[in-house]
């Protein structure tokens, strides 16, 4: 829900599993972090503004290191922004093969990431989104998942003065897809059960919850040919519960 990020770009992002052995990674590169809002405006010199237009530099440098590598590695172009190294790991966003992770929470922030993704046609998942609800519409219409903590209520900053137990209900019941997370990090993560659980004492169906648990964050990653449901060639994580998993 935060970022700790100091560049436009807060690095890539992995699907991991917690199961036994050292081999956790399931599928690496599935998607590339960057902050909005008070985080991006922190990066960009303290202006919203400002980090869009650094971002739409970022990647016009981009495209134009794609069409011309050879003249890039022989000094022949003009100065860019970005090394090369950072070039190269961006040219999965720009060809739409690696979505932008946003992180980002108020709803005018949330429309203008919208209206910047669809400008630089690039794929999106909003992560935090507090205030989507108030924008659900333009998220639906936009076709675009969210990765959100259903137990975010209080406006703990200006960017998130309209959180609301209901968010999740609200954004699914518009068409969104949404995907739910733990609160407070990732040694919690065996709560998300409960998160769930308030998630539909808020409005959410609780066969949406339960997908918004499995299924469609498999989903959101491209890994729902591996996990997110009992299907047979599916990897065989499983639990039986004597009750209901969302019940404390």
């Amino acid at each position: 829900g935060g970022s700790k990020s100091t560049a436009l770009f807060a690095g890539q992002a992995a699907v991991i599993h917690l199961g036994e052995g050292a081999d956790i990674l399931v599928k690496p590169k599935v998607g590339m972090v960057v902050p909005f809002g008070d985080g991006g405006a922190h990066v960009a010199g303290g202006a919203r503004g400002a980090e869009i237009v650094a971002l739409q530099t970022a990647f016009r440098d981009v495209r134009d290191y794609m069409r011309n590598r050879a003249a890039y590695d022989r000094a022949g172009v003009r100065d860019l922004a970005l090394s090369k190294s950072d070039l190269e790991a961006l040219i999965p966003v720009v060809e739409g093969r690696m979505p932008v992770i946003a992180l980002v929470h108020k709803a005018s922030d949330i429309r203008a990431v919208l209206k910047f993704a669809r400008e630089e046609k690039i794929r999106l998942i909003l992560s935090g989104v507090e205030e989507g609800w108030m924008v659900a519409a333009d998220i639906a219409a936009a076709g675009v998942p969210v990765i959100l903590d259903p137990l975010s209520d209080r406006p703990e900053s200006f960017q998130v003065l309209g959180s609301t137990l209901e968010n999740a209900a609200k954004l699914n019941a518009a068409g969104v897809t949404v995907s739910l997370e733990g609160t407070g990090g990732a040694h919690r993560v065996r709560e998300l059960r409960y998160n769930a659980g308030n998630a539909v004492a808020y409005g959410m169906p609780y066969p949406a919850a339960l997908a918004a648990v499995t299924i469609n964050t498999a989903r959101i990653f491209g890994v729902a040919d591996r996990v997110g449901s009992l299907e047979p060639g599916k990897d065989a994580d499983l639990v039986i519960w004597t009750g209901d998993p969302f019940e404390p």
